[in-house]
């Protein structure tokens, strides 16, 4: 029983951290990204949220190596594509659009689509 209070106590805490760093207000603004290390004990913990939450067999157990690269596989991608959304803005928005104007590109679009 207790066991399922810590993981579901666990579990709380890890989903509301994103939605933390989702949130930008007044005092979020500016404020540093995480570490290289934060995102790894984040990834971590994770990781260790979902072996415990499907109380894998011995039978499944083998499985879990695999399951385990994808999930961190999954968190590096993700952090890669942040990365790349965060230089296109401080690059600007006309530098993430190759330095066109928005309208004829959105033209260009709607031509291809007919």
């Amino acid at each position: 029983m207790t066991r399922n209070a810590a993981v579901a106590a666990i579990a709380f805490l890890v989903t509301t951290s994103s939605l933390a760093f989702a949130a930008e207000t007044s005092t979020t603004v500016g404020a540093a990204q995480p570490s290289a290390a934060d995102l790894k004990s984040l990834t971590d913990m994770r990781v260790g949220i979902v072996k415990a939450a499907l109380q894998l067999t011995p039978d499944q157990e083998k499985y879990w190596p695999a399951i385990e690269d994808a999930i961190r596989a999954r968190a590096k991608n993700r952090q890669a594509r942040l990365e790349r959304i965060a230089e296109l803005q401080d690059n600007g928005p006309m530098e993430a659009l190759g330095g066109s104007n928005p309208v004829e590109m959105m033209q260009r679009r709607a031509d291809r689509l007919i």
